[in-house]
C-alpha cells in the first residue's frame, strides 16, 4: 500500500500554466479569472498557509483558516478566501524557507534574499533548495487535485524562467505588464501594510523603496533575457490598461495564443466571476514629479521598451 509521499512522488505535472508580471501588475486578478476554469487546478490560501499537512489536515483546519482571513486584502479591495488561489511562494516559506517572502520578516534583508532566490546570483544551493520545494509543494497540489493542469502564480517567477523550464519543459506562461509608475506607487502602498504585519526586525520606508527599485529593475532583466528560452507559442503577453477594460476579450486572446481547450466552455464562469467586480475600484495615487524622474532614471527599459508614458 502506497503511502502519500509514494502517491506525491509519481504524480505528474503536465503544461502547467505559470502567470508573470511583477507584484501590482494585474497578476492576482488575471489568477481569479483563469481560476474559474474547472479544467485548472491551483495552489489555494488553506494550502499555502498549512503546505506540510494540507492533505490530513482536513476542512476543520480550512473553515478556522477561512474564518480568520478578512474578507479583503490589505493592499486592495480584493476578496480573500482559503479555496482561492494564492501564492505559492509563502507556501515555500512556510516549508523550507527558500523563497522571497522571508523578506517581509526580515525586511533588512529584502534585497539579500531576492539576490538569493529569485536572481540566484549566491550559492547554487538556493537555487536547488527553490527548485526542490516549489517542485514538491506542485506535486501536492496536483495530486490533491487530480486530473487538472495547474495554474500557478507569483509575481517573482518573472525572473526564474530558466528555472522552471528546468522543471517542467512544457510550461505555458502568460505575461502581464503594467504602467512602471503604477506599479511603484503600489507597490509602496503594499509593502508597508504587508511588511508592518510580518516585520520581526526594524527597517524603514527607504529599506522597502531600495528593494523595489532593485527588484523590479533586475526581475526584468532577467525576463527579457529568458523569456527567449521558451518554446514557441507557449508564451503569450498582455498589458494590464486593456485587459482590466475588457478581460473577456483578453483571456480569449490568452486561450487562443497558448492553444488552451476551448474558451467558450469557460466564458460563463468568467462571466459570473466578473459580476463580482462591478463595484470595484482600483487604488489612485498622486504621482510627484520627482518620483516621476527618479523612476524614468531607474527603469528606463520598462517605459521605454513598452512606450509608457
Amino acid at each position: 500500500k502506497w503511502s502519500n509521499q509514494q502517491a506525491i512522488a509519481q504524480t505528474k505535472i503536465e503544461q502547467p500554466l505559470f502567470i508573470l508580471g511583477y507584484y501590482r501588475s494585474g497578476t492576482t486578478f488575471l489568477h481569479y479569472l483563469l481560476g474559474t476554469d474547472p479544467r485548472f487546478a491551483f495552489p489555494d490560501t488553506f494550502q499555502v498557509m498549512l503546505p506540510n499537512m494540507f492533505l490530513t489536515g482536513g476542512n476543520g483546519f480550512k473553515s478556522i483558516i477561512q474564518n480568520a482571513l478578512p474578507e479583503t486584502r490589505p493592499m486592495d479591495n480584493l476578496k480573500m478566501g482559503a479555496s482561492l488561489p494564492k501564492e505559492e511562494e509563502f507556501a515555500l516559506l512556510n516549508m523550507n524557507g527558500a523563497s522571497l517572502a522571508k523578506g517581509y520578516v526580515f525586511p533588512k534583508k529584502l534585497i539579500e534574499y531576492h539576490n538569493r532566490y529569485v536572481l540566484f546570483e549566491q550559492d547554487k544551493r538556493y537555487e536547488a533548495e527553490w527548485k526542490k520545494g516549489l517542485d514538491y509543494f506542485l506535486r501536492k497540489v496536483a495530486y490533491a487535485k487530480p486530473g487538472q493542469n495547474l495554474v500557478v502564480k507569483t509575481p517573482a517567477n518573472t525572473g526564474r524562467i530558466k528555472q522552471i523550464l528546468a522543471l517542467y519543459p512544457d510550461a505555458k506562461f502568460v505575461h502581464i505588464r503594467r504602467n512602471p509608475s503604477f506599479v511603484y506607487y503600489s507597490n509602496m502602498k503594499m509593502l508597508s501594510k504587508i511588511v508592518a504585519m510580518l516585520a520581526l526586525t526594524d527597517y524603514t520606508e527607504d529599506d522597502l523603496k531600495k528593494f523595489l527599485l532593485h527588484s523590479y529593475k533586475t526581475v526584468y532583466q532577467k525576463y527579457h533575457t529568458q523569456k527567449q528560452l521558451i518554446p514557441a507559442g507557449n508564451l503569450v503577453e498582455v498589458d494590464y490598461e486593456n485587459f482590466v477594460k475588457q478581460p473577456l476579450v483578453g483571456l480569449e486572446k490568452i486561450y487562443a495564443h497558448l492553444n488552451l481547450p476551448d474558451f467558450g466552455k469557460v466564458k460563463p464562469f468568467v462571466e459570473k466571476e466578473l459580476e463580482s467586480y462591478k463595484n470595484y475600484e482600483t487604488n489612485t495615487f498622486q504621482i510627484s514629479c520627482s518620483v516621476q524622474d527618479m523612476l524614468r532614471e531607474v527603469w528606463t527599459d520598462s517605459y521605454e521598451r513598452w512606450g509608457y508614458e
